[in-house]
């Protein structure tokens, strides 16, 4: 997992941590010196087997299908899996990407229901950080052309 990193929420600090210190030796190490590269970041708040189910097979999904397209992306993002649960209507999934909400879901308590569900999810948000780096490239030429 070069570009994307899972962590639950109680590991973003020790993530972030390590991003700091990193970026602060980045102006000590070269291009081949071993800095880490975040491209993106998938935080978990899932609060039931089900949506912990839902994020596992999210993960696994993301990297699978991950192609040269996302690698060469510049856009940075925060992808957070959030699950609400209801006793009528069961778990919702709701999946924000810097604080956009791009994918939302009922779970049905099916395994196969559920890899359905995160496969479904991971082409909507590939698509979206796709769509958006190509929009911030755009803008960024657009901005040095003037």
């Amino acid at each position: 997992m070069k570009n994307l990193i899972s962590v639950s929420f109680f590991g973003l600090v020790l993530l972030l941590g390590l991003v700091l210190t990193s970026s602060a030796q980045e102006g000590a190490k070269g291009e081949s010196g071993g800095d880490i590269e975040l491209r993106g970041l998938v935080m978990d708040e899932a609060r039931t087997q089900w949506g912990r189910e839902f994020y596992h097979d999210f993960c696994l999904s993301w990297e699978a299908s991950k192609g040269e397209e996302l690698e060469k992306i510049r856009f940075y993002y925060q992808i957070l899996i959030e699950e609400f649960t209801s006793p009528q209507w069961g778990s919702l999934m709701q999946i924000r990407i810097n604080d956009v909400i791009v994918y939302q879901s009922f779970l049905t308590p099916r395994t196969e229901a559920i890899e359905d569900a995160a496969r479904r999810a991971v082409q909507v948000v590939q698509k979206y950080v796709l769509e958006r780096d190509l929009w911030e490239r755009e803008v960024m030429e657009g901005k040095t052309k003037k």
